[in-house]
């Protein structure tokens, strides 16, 4: 199971439509391509830089910086356009994730933006002391002193995603233990352990944990994954039998934010759950009819599936029955819905 916002794993509460925006794939690729062969070629450059000065000065070779510097940007870039090419052959065998965004992916290793990072820092301190001896100025030093500060924090921030990248690869308790330690650890980057912490909320909202993932959610308000925040309190309050209005509460913040589109299948579901528990079934039974679709979430077909069986619509609720169905039905997500456990209606179902 991949524990990523949206979930692969069809017994999770939020279940994507296949497919995605080949647009936003491609202009994902160019970008992929643009950062690693820039990194590269701009770390090359450096190091060849550091190098050509220290014989410029040890070895009296004229021009040797300048002459380093370019062919460290070409190597580098050639190096970068290689080492991008292993990274995507090896990707094929990792599983696939998914972001805020709600686009499958396979992150780039940490390695292949960290190598040029870890050798471009000893350069740029050999580039400030060499500078400072030649120009008899701090000024130099203090200048490529705030470009060393910029290399460790892109590379705390590869560290991160790296770590985080792995967590959600990983399976079972492995990848929720993975999750707590990139949710807690200091160095990683504040947005990364926010999204960790986000992972770890869904993961207990797929086995019906209701409390603990409103306690992962705590303090999570901001950033690319707030509307899925928004939503997942809001099942996350159904689940630990809370009133409805709360429920409903959150699921207006999530309509209303920069991400609604992207979560807009999942906030269905939802919805129609905060309508059986406040209106009855036959409310939640139109509701549910009128937004059920191709991009319907599993939940939310279950959920229908359910509300044709109490409406005496046997035939109908047959034509929604499929593997993803009886997931999630078997899961502890359904384990804690009581309205998925019923097979008549009565107060129990909530109608």
């Amino acid at each position: 199971m991949s524990p990523d916002l949206r979930g692969s794993d069809p017994a999770g509460p939020f279940d994507p439509p296949a497919g995605g925006d080949e647009i936003a794939r491609e202009r994902a690729s160019t970008m992929r391509w643009g950062l690693v062969m820039g990194t590269w070629g701009l770390c090359g450059t450096a190091v060849g830089t550091a190098v050509g000065s220290l014989l410029q000065i040890t070895q009296g070779v004229a021009g040797a910086a300048a002459t380093g510097g370019t062919t460290g940007m070409a190597a580098g870039g050639a190096l970068g356009v290689g080492v991008l090419l292993w990274d995507r052959m090896a990707a094929s065998q990792r599983p696939v994730v998914a972001g805020p965004s709600g686009r499958d992916a396979r992150p780039l290793h940490g390695a292949v933006l960290g190598l040029p990072l870890a050798a471009a820092l000893p350069a740029v301190g050999v580039l400030a002391v060499v500078s400072t001896v030649a120009s008899g100025s701090p000024l130099a030093a203090v200048g490529f002193g705030m470009v060393g500060v910029a290399v460790v924090w892109a590379a705390q921030r590869v560290w991160s995603h790296h770590r985080l990248a792995r967590a959600l690869e990983a399976e079972g308790e492995r990848a929720e233990r993975m999750l707590r330690g990139v949710a807690g650890h200091p160095l990683l980057s504040s947005q990364v352990r926010r999204t960790a912490r986000v992972n770890l909320a869904m993961l207990a909202l797929r086995q019906g944990r209701g409390a603990d993932a409103l306690e992962a959610f705590e303090g999570v308000w901001r950033g690319a994954a707030a509307c899925w925040v928004a939503v997942g309190r809001a099942l996350a309050h159904l689940l630990v039998d809370d009133p409805p209005s709360r429920a409903a509460a959150h699921l207006r913040i999530a309509r209303s934010g920069s991400g609604a589109r992207v979560v807009a299948a999942e906030a269905d579901a939802v919805e129609v759950l905060i309508t059986w528990r406040s209106q009855g079934a036959e409310a939640a039974r139109v509701l549910a009819e009128e937004r059920h679709g191709p991009a319907a979430t599993a939940l939310h077909t279950a959920l229908l599936q359910q509300l044709r069986t109490l409406g005496g619509d046997d035939w109908g609720a047959s034509a929604l029955h499929g593997d993803a169905v009886a997931a999630v039905r078997a899961s502890g997500l359904g384990a804690a819905i009581p309205e998925l456990q019923t097979t008549t209606s009565g107060p129990a179902a909530r109608s």
